[in-house]
């Protein structure tokens, strides 16, 4: 699936995507059509970098996304 051209306030997180993903379709709404995640490397991870990479559609989201899981 492409990701919906329209997410494009970004924010990263290192805490467990489950979790964040979760919080994500509770608190901000549906996936790819108001957050995104793009899947992780597992070469990177692997190597120690587990930032996970978000997308939204509003920067009020990106905001609730910070204030939460940075």
């Amino acid at each position: 699936m492409v990701m919906n051209p329209n997410l494009i306030y970004t924010a990263t997180t290192v805490h467990p995507y489950i979790d964040v993903d979760e919080w994500c379709l509770e608190n901000i709404g549906e996936w790819n059509i108001t957050w995104y995640k793009v899947p992780q490397d597992i070469a990177q991870v692997i190597l120690g970098n587990n930032k996970s990479q978000y997308y939204f559609a509003d920067e009020r989201s990106a905001i609730l996304f910070k204030l939460k899981w940075s």
